[in-house]
């Protein structure tokens, strides 16, 4: 906070993430010769720019780079801060390595919308997670009586096992060493895609929740993509379908809570 309590975005954001990546840096490279290999979880949003920077839309693959001035662009924008924080920490981290005499190789790893079961299932109950409770949230964002949003652009999501293998993948595939390794599916999830996995796979639910617009087909930025085909044939590695993610994290959050609105 500044002397009339408006929250600093540079301090919660930017100083923390660039400086403990320059830092934990440093300090393998004077005190740490025998480590050969860092792996650093980046983001998504240090590839994907703001939405509203978007005019059509665009395959997105790991050469991309979100761009933007910290003093020009944040402002009071807390999202923009978040994502230009990301890109600044993992260009300072590459930038560390070109800059000095390493002994370890950089790979950095970029998960889109991380979702999936909570590793501790009795946390469920109480506390769900920031990018699961959005997926979770779908049927409140939809009306019953419209079909707006219900196709229009959401996340490029990827199972939390996805991201947790491509982690252990950097260290030990040698064609992914040193790479920046982009992870998430293809084809962006719109809300829809949520409302029809729900409605099909849990009959309970039917008439509860939205239908939203069925055969309404995304459009605009929604037919944005992610390409990591090159980095998928190198792990020889297949992600797990957006069916299945969203079943392992309904499966969880159903045990313990309702997507009934008469039950909430």
């Amino acid at each position: 906070m500044d002397g009339t309590g408006t929250e600093d975005l540079k301090d919660v954001f930017l100083t923390p993430t660039l400086e403990g990546t320059k830092q934990i840096l440093t300090s393998i490279q004077k005190v740490a010769p025998q480590v050969t290999d860092v792996v650093m979880t980046s983001s998504m949003q240090a590839i994907v720019p703001d939405h509203t920077a978007l005019k059509e839309p665009k395959e997105f693959t790991a050469k991309d780079w979100t761009t933007g001035d910290w003093d020009k662009d944040v402002g009071n924008d807390r999202t923009k801060a978040y994502t230009l924080s990301k890109a600044y920490s993992e260009r300072a981290a590459w930038q560390f390595v070109k800059e000095n005499k390493v002994n370890f190789k950089l790979s950095t790893v970029l998960p889109s919308l991380i979702i999936g079961p909570q590793l501790f299932e009795s946390q469920v109950a109480n506390q769900v997670n920031l990018s699961n409770h959005i997926v979770i949230s779908v049927p409140n964002m939809v009306k019953f009586d419209s079909t707006e949003y219900a196709n229009a652009p959401f996340f490029p999501t990827v199972d939390v096992k996805d991201i947790v293998n491509f982690h252990i993948l950097a260290f030990e595939n040698e064609k992914l060493r040193g790479e920046r390794i982009m992870v998430s599916q293809k084809h962006l999830m719109t809300a829809q895609h949520v409302l029809d996995f729900l409605n099909k796979t849990y009959p309970q639910l039917k008439s509860k929740i939205p239908k939203g617009d069925p055969a309404g087909k995304p459009s605009g930025l929604a037919l944005s993509t992610c390409n990591l085909d090159d980095h998928l044939e190198a792990a020889n590695y297949k992600l797990v379908s957006i069916e299945d993610a969203l079943k392992r994290l309904f499966d969880q959050y159903l045990k313990f809570h309702s997507l009934d609105p008469s039950e909430n």
